[in-house]
C-alpha cells in the first residue's frame, strides 16, 4: 500500500487456493489518495517469476475507522500487434503492449530481430505511448529482405533498477527478464513478393499444326 505522500507499506503472503481469499491489513494516518497493489510471484530457482499485477482506485481513510478495498488481479499478458507480411524493400511496425505498468517499478518492452532464427539485432524503437496501467513499445521492422525469406522477432520484458525509496525496493528478487511470445521464443513475419505478376501463354505451330504450349510465370 502507498500514499502520495511518500507512505509505502508491504506485506509478503501466500497466493490462496481457488476460490479462497486472502485478507491483508495495514494501519496507516488518516487521510486521502491511498492505493493498495497486488503483484502475485512463483519461485523460479533464486528469483521469482511474476504472475500478474494490479491495483485500487485511490481511496481515503478516516480518522479512528476502516477503508476497505479489494484488487481483481490481471494476469501478465502480452498483446502484439504485427504485419502478417513484408514485401521486400517494405517497413511496417511491430507494436508490443503488456497489460502492466506498476508505480515505481520500471518495465521495459524490448525487441531483437533477424533473417534467421537466431536474433541478435536490437530492433529500432520508434514509441512508447505507456498510459497508466500498461506498458507499451513500438519497434521498426522490415527493409532489404529478399522474397522468400523471414523475419524472426523476439520481444522481451526488462524490469529497471530503481530506487531504495521506490515501492518495490531492488525489484525484490523478482526475474527481470522474460522473452514472448508465451515465454519461450520468437514469431516470424514472413518476406512475400507482390501480389501481382504477368503470365505470358506461348503456342509453337508446328508444320502438324499447333504442337507446344508453355506458360511464362514472371
Amino acid at each position: 500500500m502507498e500514499s502520495r505522500d511518500g507512505l509505502q507499506l508491504e506485506k509478503y503472503v501466500n497466493i490462496p487456493d481457488p476460490g479462497g481469499q486472502t485478507q491483508v491489513s495495514f494501519s496507516a494516518p488518516a487521510g486521502g489518495d491511498y492505493r493498495t497493489g497486488i503483484m502475485p510471484a512463483f519461485l523460479v530457482d533464486v528469483d521469482k517469476g511474476i504472475l500478474g499485477y494490479e491495483e485500487s482506485s485511490p481511496f481515503t481513510i478516516v480518522g479512528g475507522d476502516t477503508a476497505r478495498t479489494s484488487v481483481d488481479v490481471r494476469p501478465e499478458k502480452l498483446m502484439v500487434q504485427a504485419p502478417s507480411s513484408l514485401d521486400p524493400g517494405e517497413t511496417d511496425t511491430v507494436t508490443a503492449a503488456l497489460n502492466m505498468n506498476p508505480p515505481d517499478f520500471p518495465i521495459q518492452l524490448e525487441a531483437e530481430h533477424d533473417s534467421t532464427d537466431l536474433v541478435v539485432v536490437d530492433a529500432a524503437a520508434i514509441g512508447a505511448p505507456d498510459t497508466d496501467s500498461t506498458t507499451v513499445q513500438r519497434f521498426l521492422v522490415g527493409d532489404s529482405l529478399a522474397t522468400g525469406d523471414s523475419l524472426y522477432f523476439e520481444i522481451d520484458r526488462d524490469i529497471e533498477p530503481n530506487g531504495p525509496d521506490a515501492w518495490m525496493v531492488g525489484g525484490r528478487k523478482l526475474n527481470s527478464y522474460k522473452s514472448f511470445p508465451g515465454g519461450s521464443g520468437e514469431f516470424s513475419i514472413p518476406i512475400e513478393g507482390p501480389d501481382e505478376g504477368t503470365v505470358t501463354i506461348v503456342s509453337t505451330r508446328g508444320e502438324d499444326g499447333w504442337k507446344k504450349t508453355r506458360r511464362l510465370v514472371e
